[in-house]
């Protein structure tokens, strides 16, 4: 069995998500928009709680998905 970790970077304006192995090696990636501080100006504490959510669930969807298109008998492990 494969033992795997999910890399989250979270920039400014891109987070990129990945699946690499025990050696670092990424074995699958994508990305998505960051949300710009430009979508709550005001930083209106609702708003904000709505897009972290939002952003929240957007990284797990990718992150399934990726994990999907792994052709190997693999465990997700805790890095630390």
């Amino acid at each position: 069995m494969v033992k795997l970790s999910i890399g989250i970077d979270i920039g400014g304006t891109n987070t990129a998500i990945g699946v690499v192995d025990h050696e670092g090696k990424v074995l699958i990636e994508d990305s998505l928009p960051t949300p710009p501080k430009k979508y709550n100006p005001a930083a209106d504490k609702q708003v904000s709680d709505d897009l972290l959510n939002g952003f929240i669930s957007d990284i797990s969807k990718i992150v399934k998905s990726l994990i999907a298109k792994i052709d190997l008998k693999h465990e997700i492990v805790e890095s630390g």
